[in-house]
């Protein structure tokens, strides 16, 4: 991991037969949160499948491949032709304890390799900070700091951050730039476990990949603010961020706290945006008017 970062191969790819996807999901929290941070970092890419087909943007020469390969499962499919691989071979899933206990130790050796601390989270603390703020303002104004949207498409408001619009002035054409060893990481604060938004964020992982060439990654909020959040803060600066929020049907108040759980899921999408645009990274904030998969399928296609 950490001779490939030092190599420019800093996107870990992962192939996992399907028996260990949540192992994957924890491999990358290790891996993102321990070693993003001073502008280095490896990036771990997880779930992102697909082989490279005819017609398909070259994949950059950015990452290195580690296999899992678990007996008696189907064979992998190869992922990123012609890059670095490693293959782990599990006897059975009564060894997944020593999976673990391997990438620990592997990640806090690449740290030192790195010249980087493993064991601390600065960025994280962060993300926590800027929500802080913007829960404060709304106790005592009743309305949440929103920034003024750059665009909007079919009432979706589309917001850049700074360093996005050196880059381009149109939200539209936010991902039509990208380049290896840029990577892309889908952000969204949505129900993970509804399907019809799985299958659209996978969709549009897939084009990335397709047309640009550039790695991808997907969290969900706000749980990524606690494992990639460091990362894409912390870590080299060629993350290109998607955050994804929607207003929701219903809402609940938080017993003993002047907002609900609504306004504090926006206060932490809109945090985590905040520190994003403070890091000098490129971020593009989409707020649909609610939580309709098709709606986030048409402007996908038109992102990308």
């Amino acid at each position: 991991m950490a001779a490939g970062a030092l190599a420019g191969r800093d996107k870990l790819t992962l192939s996992l037969p399907a028996r260990l996807e949540s192992f994957g999901l924890w491999v990358e929290q290790l891996v993102a949160e321990s070693t993003g941070k001073q502008g280095k970092g490896i990036v771990p890419i997880t779930g992102e499948g697909g082989n490279v087909e005819p017609g398909d943007a070259p994949r950059g020469d950015d990452r290195i491949v580690v296999s899992v390969v678990l007996e008696g499962s189907d064979p992998l499919h190869d992922t990123s032709e012609g890059a670095p691989r490693m293959t782990l071979n599990m006897p059975d899933l009564a060894a997944l304890g020593a999976e673990f206990f391997r990438w620990e130790v592997a990640t806090a050796t690449a740290g030192l390799l790195l010249e980087i601390n493993p064991f601390d989270e600065p960025n994280v603390q962060q993300a926590k900070d800027a929500t802080r703020v913007l829960l404060d303002i709304y106790t005592a104004q009743h309305r949440l700091p929103v920034p003024e949207p750059d665009a909007a498409f079919e009432r979706v408001q589309m917001t850049l951050t700074d360093a996005a619009r050196q880059v381009t002035e149109d939200p539209l054409g936010f991902l039509r730039l990208l380049r290896p060893p840029d990577y892309v990481a889908v952000l969204a604060y949505l129900p993970p476990d509804a399907e019809a938004f799985a299958r659209v964020l996978q969709e549009l992982r897939h084009k990335v990949v397709a047309r640009t060439g550039c790695a991808t990654m997907r969290g969900y909020g706000p749980r990524y603010l606690h494992s990639t959040g460091q990362l894409h803060k912390g870590g080299p600066n060629t993350g290109v961020f998607i955050i994804v929020t929607a207003d929701g049907a219903e809402d609940l108040p938080i017993p003993g706290a002047p907002y609900s759980f609504g306004v504090l899921e926006l206060a932490q999408a809109l945090g985590d945006f905040g520190s994003l645009n403070r890091t000098g990274r490129r971020a593009l904030h989409l707020h649909l008017p609610q939580r309709d998969p098709d709606t986030l399928r048409r402007i996908g296609e038109r992102l990308i």
